[in-house]
């Protein structure tokens, strides 16, 4: 997920405060931020999984495929 769409839905569970742009309209907006929750500890989750965006993508594959020859999965990964 990118980065400023998870803040703003994040935003929106935490406030109710609506983004000034949407992608497509208010009532999208507001059904796809109708998939996610925020845990205790604030963070974005949907079925309980927290919510990794672009940024953090790279970091997470790094630190769970420290053996060699996942380059081809991590190719996989970045080609969705």
């Amino acid at each position: 997920m990118e980065e400023n769409v998870a803040a703003e839905i994040k935003r929106f569970l935490s406030i109710g405060k609506l983004p000034g742009k949407f992608k497509s309209n208010k009532w999208n907006f507001i059904a796809m931020a109708g998939k996610y929750n925020l845990n205790k500890k604030q963070m974005l989750v949907q079925d309980n999984r927290p919510v990794v965006t672009k940024n953090m993508e790279q970091k997470i594959y790094s630190s769970l495929h420290l053996q060699s020859g996942r380059t081809a999965t991590w190719n996989r990964i970045k080609a969705r």
